[in-house]
């Protein structure tokens, strides 16, 4: 027997990016798409990993959209199944968010949560009447669900894990709105390896949402990416939503394709270095360059892309006449973008700083952090000597203590050091008495 499900997440309904409607649109845009590609492929059920919406708070226009796309698909037998995400958390006086309308009143989706009860938490099943349950049967599968918790996620996991007793007889799917730590560069995430291991063995696929951008572990962890872009820095991550299927009988699955959304607009991000030009002129023409050769004319181009400038390094005129008001007006004649964003990280000509900048103009914080742990080191006349070491062991510790590492590894890390530092001494002395 196979079974098919979709499994999407961080779709930001209401989200009015840059404060423009039409963006929200897109967003309401896209997950009309996952929903309307559902009743087409007829698979059986659908996973919304968390943040459907942008924020807590929405307007009518958004919860609009929501009920049209979730009502198609009610319509058409689809069972939603959701967890509540970070954007769209009940407010702390009611306990009650638009999730929670959604499955009580409206009845569109089901709404899974532990249950805290008596200091513990506990995983129980659907409750029709109700509409409260942190599980739910869907015939032979049956799906598990965790709202997002933040740094408690973890502790969350250890005591959901430790007392749960799965059915063997059913294909089981837990699905969680959280980060994976490795997955974004110094992002803190609130589950790890270790969590990931507490879990395998109670589930044969593992839904994740939280993180905009595609990953997946081991063909059982998967994480969809959100369905439009929510930042700049986002615009080159692979992103859309899962189509699975499954074979019940041999408890396994069998394909996972992941499909980007169509409808997801252009974002294009340029760089220049200003230090190249002489006048505002000539700056100006190596920015409408650079925008003719990247991005199609408006005929050819109906779907007004999202530009973001950045311009970087020291000027070699006055900064007042760098003109970004008129800059932004021939990219908007050139191409007819949605938005031109522009950033302007230049300095004042004949300015030098004092710290050091990435290739984007802005300030590089880890190679910072670097030059004060060693200004900080050399005020120690016994690591002077070895300060690259220890720079280099810091920087691990910190590291791995914003990820929450263990206390075991941080103390590794330190007695590699140590010993780095006293096979380095060694070498010396050796030297020394050689002389």
């Amino acid at each position: 027997m196979k079974v098919k499900w979709i499994h999407t997440a961080d779709i930001h309904l209401g989200f009015h990016q840059y404060g423009i409607s039409e963006r929200a649109d897109d967003f309401a845009r896209a997950f009309k798409y996952v929903c309307d590609y559902a009743i087409d492929s007829r698979v059986d059920f659908m996973l919304i990993a968390g943040d459907l919406f942008h924020k807590r708070n929405i307007d009518g226009r958004t919860i609009s959209q929501a009920y049209l796309a979730l009502r198609s698909l009610k319509d058409a037998n689809i069972p939603v199944i959701c967890v509540e995400g970070n954007h769209e958390r009940a407010f702390l006086n009611s306990g009650w968010s638009f999730l929670d309308f959604l499955s009580s009143a409206a009845e569109l989706i089901h709404l899974l949560s532990p249950v805290h009860r008596g200091g513990s938490v506990l995983m129980e099943p659907w409750d029709h009447e109700s509409k409260l349950g942190s599980f739910i049967d869907l015939g032979p599968v049956r799906v598990y669900g965790i709202k997002y918790y933040g740094t408690s996620t973890g502790k969350i996991l250890e005591q959901i894990t430790s007392k749960l007793q799965v059915d063997g007889n059913r294909f089981n799917i837990f699905m969680v709105h959280e980060g994976l730590e490795g997955q974004i560069p110094r992002a803190i995430g609130g589950i790890t390896s270790y969590h990931l291991d507490l879990i395998r063995p109670h589930c044969k696929y593992l839904a994740m949402g939280h993180v905009h951008k595609r990953y997946e572990i081991d063909n059982w962890a998967f994480n969809p990416g959100s369905l439009e872009t929510c930042s700049v820095e986002e615009a080159d991550w692979e992103r859309g939503f899962y189509e699975v299927t499954a074979d019940i009988n041999k408890g396994e699955v069998l394909e996972v394709k992941h499909i980007s959304v169509p409808t997801r607009r252009p974002f294009y991000r340029i760089f220049l270095d200003v230090k190249y030009y002489d006048t505002p002129e000539d700056l100006e023409k190596a920015v409408i360059d650079k925008v003719r050769s990247r991005i199609p004319k408006y005929s050819e181009n109906p779907s007004q892309p999202i530009i973001h400038v950045t311009l970087s390094g020291s000027l070699r005129f006055s900064e007042e006449l760098l003109a970004l008001k008129n800059l932004q007006e021939k990219i908007y004649e050139e191409v007819n973008p949605l938005t031109v964003q522009i950033k302007n990280n230049t300095l004042p000509s004949g300015y030098s700083p004092d710290v050091p900048l990435d290739s984007t103009g802005q300030i590089d914080r880890r190679s910072l952090e670097l030059e004060v742990f060693e200004s900080l080191i050399q005020d120690y006349p016994a690591f002077k000597d070895k300060r690259r070491t220890w720079v280099e062991s810091i920087q691990k510790i910190k590291d791995r203590a914003l990820l929450n590492a263990p206390p075991e590894e941080i103390i590794t890390i330190i007695e590699e050091a140590l010993r780095e530092d006293s096979s380095r001494q060694d070498n010396i002395d050796n030297q020394e008495a050689m002389i």
